[in-house]
């Protein structure tokens, strides 16, 4: 690609622009030129006002300002996601009057570098995503004109950066893994525990259920059981009441005939009586062996 001073001069007003280096070693520049895509790559506004004299003959103009503010802020979350108000306006150069503004238009346009939200309450922003600015290599990058090489990223740092990381931010962050799988491991056997043990609770439960069932089912039939037997033994009392009234009846009958033989008695008695009156009232008139008696009673 063929870079013109046109394409350069929006390059430094490019909020989404990032390859500042690429540019200072593809292409010959006049010095002013090299050092300003020098600040781009590696400083930061710190180091702008510090070398300001060098810049004297560049418009730096607001969209400068807001791209330097931009990379310095990428510098800033590179070493920590949460940075404070203080902090920004200490590296940033701002004030409290235009801290939100000015974080707001970074908030603009610049999602491909970085992202991150404002907590005003805290006065703190947190940052979201990043990404790395340039790294100086100084066997194959041009040399450094002004910046002091002790400040800038440099390919030996990173590499020292990523030792670091790997020897103790890994390890230490393997070691909570490994306490948190045993913790985990731990926490799921005890579950599990817990859960075969409930289950035999639940066994024991069901099974003393079942069989407390069983119990009163079979309490039930015996009960039944006793309550046929008590009926039968009632339906038979029943039965020896009855033949206890046909013996009655027999007995009754008894008592009839002798009520009637003793009816035909007195009949007969009465009828005797009658009679015997008759034949006191006729033995007056009738001699025995006489038929006068007989006619005389017949006349009366």
């Amino acid at each position: 690609m063929s870079w013109n001073e046109k394409d350069i001069l929006h390059a430094f007003e490019d909020l989404n622009c990032n390859n500042y280096n690429y540019i200072r070693n593809s292409l010959q520049f006049n010095d002013q030129t090299s050092q300003l895509l020098e600040l781009f790559a590696f400083g930061n506004l710190e180091d702008y006002y510090e070398n300001e004299t060098l810049f004297k003959d560049v418009t730096f103009n607001d969209l400068y300002l807001l791209k330097l503010r931009q990379l310095t802020l990428m510098s800033l979350a590179a070493e920590s996601r949460i940075i404070s108000f203080e902090l920004i306006k200490s590296k940033l150069y701002l004030d409290s009057t235009n801290l939100i503004p000015e974080l707001l238009k970074l908030t603009t346009g610049t999602q491909k570098l970085i992202r991150f939200k404002i907590d005003e309450l805290n006065e703190t922003i947190y940052i979201k995503h990043v990404k790395s600015r340039n790294i100086f290599i100084s066997n194959i990058d041009k040399p450094l004109t002004f910046l002091n090489s002790g400040k800038v990223k440099t390919i030996d740092e990173m590499i020292s950066f990523l030792v670091n990381f790997k020897d103790n931010k890994l390890k230490t962050l393997s070691s909570k893994i490994d306490k948190f799988e045993k913790q985990t491991m731990g926490t799921v056997q005890s579950d599990s525990d817990d859960m075969i043990l409930l289950r035999r609770q639940s066994s024991s439960n069901e099974a003393q259920k079942k069989s407390s069932i069983i119990d009163e089912h079979v309490y039930n039939d015996d009960d039944d059981d006793d309550e046929d037997i008590a009926n039968d033994d009632f339906e038979e009392g029943e039965v020896d009441e009855d033949e206890d009234i046909g013996g009655n009846d027999d007995e009754d009958d008894d008592e009839r005939e002798e009520s009637d033989s003793f009816e035909e008695s007195s009949t007969g008695n009465e009828s005797n009586s009658r009679y015997k009156g008759n034949n006191s009232d006729v033995s007056d008139d009738v001699v025995p062996g006489s038929t006068i008696g007989t006619k005389r009673r017949l006349e009366h």
